[in-house]
């Protein structure tokens, strides 16, 4: 499986560094260094929301059928079959686009795993920048003794705040993991890595397959938020048990070891039987305003200057096999 970046987006560069860092950790796949002898080819990020550098893209006219984009991304059109980590259900097509955990999740080594019964004295906590998308506002104004409930504002990733928000994590029964931005959120999968289970508030998220996410998480409508309290303090016996088998799914799937795997096995699926574009009825999403502005001003971009997609160099691309 060839991964390549184009060069033009630094976020992709560094998602592209973490994805051939699991690569590494495989034992069931190994990087080859030319396209054409790859099973799979996989491109990492893309530097236009149309998606235009890779659709453009010399690997992916000649070797389309084996071509997969992997995008951690918040907003998108799915113009590409691939993996997504913040999959909007709407967009949700297992023969051309699936969702997966965050590659920066996976390469964590920090996240800690704890057992302990014992010192949860929190019934839920939350820790985050509140602006991101108005349900976290909701969140915000829940009222339980204990529980501890934190508006970072902007400095969610100041380092002051990353140990308090793992601590609390820590000491949690349950974490509540509204949206943000877009439909997922880090702290699911960072919930996982670290044995406790994710109360998610997400109506348009879409859970990577393979767990049986029933068991160790929680789903509440955006529009029921005020009955958490009164959801978890009922379910409160079963934490432990469900954090266990949320730090089980994250070994079985999405741990540092496992993570590459599963990117390559969802892939595979995909290309069995994939479809030659999106579905039809996924085209009327174009309209609505924020792809259509994008799409519109990223065209009118490359008609006034003339710019085409940058060229793949052999110092950019791997394989896989």
């Amino acid at each position: 499986m060839p991964s390549a970046t184009t060069g033009e987006n630094q976020w992709a560069q560094s998602e592209f560094a973490r994805v051939r860092s699991l690569a590494e950790r495989s034992d069931r796949h190994q990087l080859v260094e030319r396209p054409q002898d790859a099973d799979l080819i996989l491109f990492v990020g893309t530097a236009n929301f149309d998606m235009w550098d890779l659709r453009s893209h010399s690997c992916w006219k000649l070797y389309s059928q084996k071509c997969f984009l992997l995008s951690g991304g918040d907003r998108f059109f799915p113009f590409l079959p691939g993996l997504y980590a913040s999959l909007d259900q709407r967009f949700f097509d297992p023969r051309w686009c699936r969702p997966y955990c965050y590659t920066r999740v996976s390469c964590d080594e920090s996240l800690e795993y704890s057992d302990n019964p014992d010192g949860r004295r929190y019934l839920f906590s939350f820790r985050g920048n509140v602006s991101t998308h108005p349900v976290r506002t909701v969140v915000m104004q829940l009222s339980q003794p204990d529980s501890v409930l934190t508006d970072t504002g902007a400095q969610s990733y100041v380092a002051a705040n990353r140990i308090l928000y793992r601590d609390e994590i820590r000491n949690s029964q349950f974490v509540l993991c509204p949206r943000g931005a877009g439909v997922s959120s880090f702290r699911v999968f960072e919930c996982l890595a670290m044995g406790r289970a994710p109360v998610i508030i997400a109506d348009d998220w879409t859970a990577p397959l393979g767990p049986d996410w029933s068991q160790f998480s929680i789903r509440v409508p955006e529009n029921q938020v005020e009955q958490i309290p009164q959801i978890l303090a009922a379910r409160s016996e079963q934490a432990v048990l469900m954090g266990r088998l949320a730090r089980q799914a994250w070994d079985q799937f999405f741990c540092a070891n496992a993570a590459f795997d599963y990117i390559v096995s969802q892939c595979q699926q995909m290309a069995e039987n994939r479809r030659s574009r999106p579905r039809l009825a996924l085209y009327r999403h174009l309209l609505r305003p924020f792809f259509f502005k994008k799409c519109v001003l990223q065209r009118a971009f490359r008609l006034a200057t003339g710019r085409a997609a940058v060229p793949l160099s052999d110092s950019e691309s791997t394989s896989v096999r």
